[in-house]
């Protein structure tokens, strides 16, 4: 830009104004990012009305990021290991105190829509529903491995009489959650029927399925951070959720969107195509399903924040 002499170059507006770095430094600490919150931090400071991270802050976060990590890849035990050492109220009674005032709360979607008596959803804290969540993922981890492996018999024998253990455990529970748990163990021990992963029905299949290994990081998440203080998803976070809710209503009720919508960028970027009706000045559209599954699971919550104002009748809070 060329500048007369004495003139002063104009202010820039900063890229991000005070609330929207706050709640995007949000979203990256609560996800457990930590590299990415503390350079985002560093470089919003000047603009971001937020309280700095503190050492100690960070060295938490990064060992929650691990424990994610850890039950993303499927090392449940470890995961538990870590978290009993770093993070020892998760597990014990006491982390579920506040449980009442917390209420009903989705940690996670998982890979087929969840049963809302589903403990996971009523009891998002209690550490007998978190416990009996990783055993049973520890089972469905050596089923699987069980199934990949040459000479899968020792592999089956352990698998065996860890479901046998899941059956005591279950049994054990209270009884607002033994219901729940008896039926889930025997469906996931009949993952011993079959020898291989390709002869499981699809209801079965489902169970091996990667996104229960993010619920159950989501899950330990939620109960790590509720420790801290924390019992509510970010805004952004929210916002991912109230645009599903929102396009999934639209789609339910075959309302018609112009074809000139932001949200068919979105879906054209997905590499969908889609027909839409009428002339080319005002064409209209019905979302397909799997489109509105892809806006839930595989986009950013910014952008589903976006979409979701966007939204006829909607409010992004």
């Amino acid at each position: 830009m060329h500048l007369d002499p004495g003139e002063e170059a104009p202010a820039v507006a900063p890229l991000l104004r005070p609330p929207t770095a706050r709640l995007v430094l949000e979203y990256l600490v609560y996800q457990g990012h930590t590299r990415a919150a503390q350079a985002y931090a560093r470089d919003v400071a000047p603009v971001a009305d937020a309280p700095p991270l503190s050492a100690e802050g960070v060295q938490r976060m990064r060992v929650r990021q691990q424990i994610i990590a850890l039950f993303e890849r499927g090392y449940i035990d470890e995961a538990r290991s870590l978290c009993e050492a770093v993070f020892p109220a998760v597990l014990t009674k006491s982390a579920a105190s506040c449980d009442e005032d917390v209420g009903m709360v989705r940690v996670a979607e998982l890979a087929e829509p969840t049963n809302d008596h589903d403990p996971s959803l009523t009891y998002p804290r209690d550490p007998d529903v978190l416990c009996m969540n990783m055993d049973v993922q520890k089972f469905i981890e050596l089923v699987r491995a069980m199934y990949h492996s040459r000479d899968g018999g020792a592999l089956a024998d352990s698998a065996l009489a860890h479901a046998q253990a899941l059956r005591q455990r279950a049994a054990a529970l209270p009884c607002a959650l033994q219901g729940h748990y008896t039926i889930l163990v025997d469906e996931v021990a009949s993952l011993l029927a079959y020898r291989s992963q390709t002869d499981l029905p699809h209801p079965l299949a489902m169970l091996l399925n990667y996104s229960w290994r993010s619920a159950l990081a989501a899950q330990i998440n939620y109960a790590i951070l509720a420790t801290e203080g924390i019992t509510r998803p970010p805004l952004l976070i929210q916002a991912a959720q109230h645009a599903r809710l929102a396009w999934e209503s639209l789609h339910s009720r075959r309302v018609m969107v112009s074809h000139h919508h932001p949200v068919t960028d979105f879906v054209r970027a997905r590499g969908y195509q889609l027909s839409s009706t009428g002339p080319r000045e005002d064409r209209t559209l019905i979302l397909p399903r799997f489109v509105l599954s892809d806006l839930a699971r595989n986009h950013s919550p910014m952008r589903a924040a976006s979409l979701a104002h966007r939204a006829p009748g909607s409010a992004v809070p």
